[in-house]
């Protein structure tokens, strides 16, 4: 392909064609073929205008022996400024492939775990659908809601010795722990200010122990399948049996009987120092009191020896007239022997007695009757009958007397002892 310059300031871009612009900024453009019909063409056209055909590509200006070089990133744009211009073969050349050595890797993210180890062993636990994890395809762990961590399945901890702690509780700001239970099952339980200082834990097989106090805040406490504790008032203890049983009340403290009570309740009166219960009518003292009817005279074998019917004199001595309202006698007991040589004990040989309570008029109440009337004689033995009745001291001295009657010929009788009475204070 032939080169050119020109007499004329020319414009000469080349191709694979001519290229002439003209003074007046005509652009000519011409194949290879037709350049020289256009030479004489435009000779003529343009005054003035001479062709000098030079050196191959002198026309189209100098080869640079330069490129800009496009090996980094980042590069801005640029039109560029020489006149030189570029070989048919330049390259500009081109960044270093940065992932060379991640894509030759067996593992190019070893800070990271690949999808095919998730739930896989030694690899990471995933999400399933419903955002649980799900250990070993049957232990699930999930939010069960706002600030709730939930486990359907057994959460067991091993610890290398009894005393180690398995899991502990704290509130936000506590510094020690409000909840502790260790390998061997003893729970601790504290404030979270100090060290635990409450401790449940099994005493024995089948026993639940604490070294502490134990307070029941609710309205009932049930011991086995019948025994039940519960509190149906303010300051009252009631320990209900069962249906089968009759439920009684403890009542502590205070110098007044509760109002309203029910047959087997207990109180405590402060004020007399004792402990009563209810037997359905009053307040008995639960402590069993004795009244001797006197002792035996110096000396003597027998307190008594009467073989005829006889009364015989006594007074008892009761403790506690002073403290209560009245004294409710239970039972009178007496010791006899029934001499030999009499006829043999039966109903028509016998001895009565009949125990009386003596007024401040001086009459006379029976208020029990011991009979005499079988077993062998010449032998020892004790008498005794249920009385069940108020003795009456507002209105009765703390004597009285026994009326023996003999029927029959029976052996005569020797009382061997004092009569006693059996009595409980009776306070209101």
């Amino acid at each position: 392909m032939a080169k050119f310059t020109s007499t004329v300031a020319l414009n000469i871009r080349w191709k694979d064609h001519w290229e002439f612009v003209g003074p007046a900024g005509t652009v000519f453009r011409i194949d290879d073929s037709l350049y020289d019909e256009f030479n004489a063409w435009a000779t003529g056209l343009i005054p003035g205008l001479t062709w000098t055909v030079t050196d191959e590509l002198a026309a189209a200006g100098t080869p640079s022996s330069t490129v800009v070089a496009e090996t980094s990133f980042g590069i801005s744009q640029a039109a560029g400024t020489t006149n030189s211009f570029s070989r048919g073969d330049h390259t500009h050349g081109s960044p270093t492939n940065p992932v060379t050595a991640h894509e030759a890797a067996a593992d190019p993210h070893t800070a990271y775990q690949r999808e095919s180890e998730k739930d896989a062993a030694s690899g990471y636990v995933g999400l399933s659908a419903a955002s649980h994890i799900v250990l070993g395809a049957d232990v699930d762990l999930y939010r069960g809601a706002a600030n709730v961590l939930n486990v359907d399945d057994e959460i067991a901890a091993t610890r290398g010795a009894a005393a180690n702690n398995a899991l502990s509780a704290k509130v936000t700001g506590d510094t020690d722990p409000r909840l502790l239970i260790n390998a061997s099952g003893v729970i601790n339980l504290g404030s979270g200010a100090a060290a635990p200082d409450v401790t449940l834990y099994r005493a024995a097989a089948s026993a639940l122990a604490t070294d502490d106090a134990l307070r029941v805040l609710g309205a009932e406490l049930q011991i086995g399948s019948d025994v039940r504790l519960t509190r149906p008032a303010a300051k009252v203890l009631a320990i209900d049996g069962g249906a089968s049983s009759v439920a009684a009340l403890i009542r502590w403290g205070g110098t007044s009987f509760p109002a309203s009570p029910a047959s087997g309740d207990l109180a405590y009166r402060t004020d007399l120092g004792m402990l009563f219960f209810y037997d359905g009518t009053r307040w008995l003292s639960s402590q069993l009191f004795a009244a001797h009817s006197g002792a035996f005279a110096a000396g003597a074998v027998y307190a008594v020896s009467i073989s005829a019917t006889q009364t015989v004199a006594t007074r008892w001595n009761f403790y506690g007239t002073d403290i209560g309202s009245d004294i409710y006698i239970e039972d009178v007991k007496c010791a006899v022997f029934v001499a030999s040589g009499g006829s043999a004990l039966s109903a028509s040989h016998k001895w009565v007695g009949s125990i009386l309570k003596v007024d401040t008029a001086n009459a006379t109440t029976s208020i029990a009757t011991l009979t005499l009337d079988a077993g062998a004689s010449n032998a020892w033995r004790l008498l005794s009958a249920s009385i069940d009745a108020l003795l009456g001291t507002s209105a009765v001295y703390p004597t009285g007397r026994i009326d023996w009657t003999r029927t029959g010929t029976p052996g005569d009788l020797n009382i061997g002892a004092p009569t006693i009475l059996t009595y409980r204070i009776v306070a209101t």
